[in-house]
């Protein structure tokens, strides 16, 4: 099943941001901020599929599917979908935190530098809260997976 190695890689994204920018970097490592952010939304971007795969969602990029244009990189689609088909996020801050990360995701605004100024919390607070949901959803999947192999 393809969504165990997606939430597999989830969580591997989510442990190299905070490799890459952990808590409390000095401030001269501020230009791998960008690069920890990016993997930060990745790990969701990724986490978020696993789920909605591992509960039959159309994988294709055709209409409706988790990788056509219109949601493939559209971290508050990808869970709002999820939502609709039974996602129970910890709490209210993960679904906040795809609202403000999904324009900059879905822009790759950290994968190619643009001027100006984002203002977004440290790589290590998004980690924080991605943790749990990758942990639940990891769950999610396996237990999908066990239920198919009886």
């Amino acid at each position: 099943m393809i969504a165990i190695g997606m939430v597999q890689d989830a969580e591997a994204y989510r442990v190299a941001a905070l490799r890459t920018h952990p808590e409390g970097s000095p401030h001269r490592d501020n230009n791998l901020t960008a690069p920890a952010w990016h993997l930060l939304c990745h790990s969701a971007e990724l986490a978020l599929k696993a789920y909605l795969l591992s509960g039959g969602a159309d994988p294709s990029a055709r209409k409706g599917g988790v990788t056509h244009s219109s949601i493939r990189h559209n971290l508050s689609g990808l869970f709002e979908l999820a939502i609709e088909r039974g996602f129970k996020p910890p709490d209210e801050e993960f679904g906040d935190l795809m609202e403000w990360l999904s324009p900059y995701h879905g822009a790759h605004a950290f994968r190619y530098r643009r001027t100006g100024m984002i203002r977004l919390p440290a790589p290590f607070f998004i980690a924080n809260i991605l943790e749990p949901v990758i942990a639940d959803i990891a769950r999610t999947v396996r237990a999908r997976w066990m239920a198919t192999q009886k």
